[in-house]
């Protein structure tokens, strides 16, 4: 566990967040969920807690959680028990339902020009089996977890959703439309995934960073089953484009996705360059919410001078926190970054 008390490193007068830096050896924060069980934030003694995926290490050290008492956080490392050594990375987004932590990794293009298949997985754990142990100063959880990966087959599923959709999308650039053709799918895009949430019906919403819509606005993919059981349940997805009013010479991606009181929140920022035809300017980093039917966008949050906001969640007991509102985390390599909403 790494402590940090609530030292406020920068503050955002603009934005009206405090940043904490808690540094430890795990970094590059990309998703967060609240937890949900009561029993394991009595075990953590914490009045508020959330879910973290860390999207550049193995699934079995990509987790951790992120607590707060008495206004100090603190960061406990989760190792996964998958029984044996899967070759997953690249965690992008996490999200809880009825006590079960889903974990979301998206096959992506990678430095050399292909679509990496073992990015792309699902895993899932049950809150209430973490077990917690400590060696010297070295406190950790642990916990039994299940992964099934996908290889291309999600890529291929949610390709599948979009030419149904009928959706214009934006032109691929040269990179990406040759990893699609040695990826083997003729005419598609590769596909990155970097949100998803539940709602409390159990319908499950992925976020895409990439490709986008041809306006330049970002797109959500409506499953009508749950990523965990099948990718069939992409590739019937319901598509939506999120409509910003977005300049396609200025596209929006998702980085995450959350719900809460009965809305979709997500953090928006500039969609991938290198995998958009056209030249592009970076578009500004935002939290923006919609209702559940898709409509009545509110944008709650600019970041200002701060594109790399790459999580977001609410988590319940914040309410009597001097950190009330909203937890974000900033893609760091070298620690967990947080940005409070006061």
């Amino acid at each position: 566990m790494v402590v940090c008390d609530p030292v406020v490193v920068a503050q955002a007068e603009a934005t009206g967040l405090a940043l904490f830096r808690l540094k430890q050896t795990i970094g590059e924060a990309s998703s967060l969920s609240p937890v949900v069980s009561k029993r394991l934030l009595d075990k953590l003694r914490a009045d508020a807690a959330c879910w973290v995926v860390h999207d550049e290490n193995s699934i079995q050290q990509a987790v951790s959680i992120l607590s707060v008492r008495s206004d100090s956080f603190a960061v406990t490392p989760i190792q996964l028990d998958t029984g044996r050594r899967t070759r997953t990375a690249d965690a992008e987004s996490i999200f809880v339902y009825e006590g079960r932590v889903t974990v979301v990794g998206s096959a992506f293009v990678g430095g050399k020009g292909t679509i990496d298949p073992r990015r792309s997985f699902v895993a899932s754990f049950d809150e209430d089996d973490v077990r917690f142990s400590q060696h010297g100063s070295s406190f950790q959880g642990h916990a039994p977890a299940t992964v099934k990966t996908l290889g291309l087959e999600l890529t291929a599923a949610a390709n599948s959703a979009l030419e149904r959709s009928a959706i214009e999308i934006a032109r691929p650039s040269k990179a990406a439309r040759k990893a699609a053709k040695k990826a083997g799918l003729p005419g598609g895009v590769p596909i990155n995934i970097e949100g998803a949430c539940v709602n409390l019906d159990g319908v499950v919403t992925l976020g895409l960073r990439s490709p986008v819509a041809a306006t330049g606005d970002p797109i959500l993919l409506r499953l009508k089953g749950d990523v965990v059981d099948g990718v069939q349940a992409v590739a019937d997805a319901s598509v939506g484009v999120l409509h910003m009013g977005t300049d396609s010479t200025e596209p929006v991606g998702i980085r995450d996705l959350a719900f809460r009181d009965d809305r979709i929140h997500m953090v928006v920022a500039h969609a991938d360059v290198a995998m958009v035809a056209d030249r592009i300017r970076r578009a500004p980093a935002r939290h923006v919410s919609v209702d559940s039917a898709g409509g009545d966008l509110i944008i709650h949050r600019d970041f200002g001078n701060r594109r790399r906001v790459e999580g977001l969640a609410r988590p319940t007991g914040v309410e009597r926190l001097r950190s009330d509102g909203w937890w974000y985390v900033i893609d760091d390599e070298k620690a967990v970054v947080v940005l409070s909403a006061g």
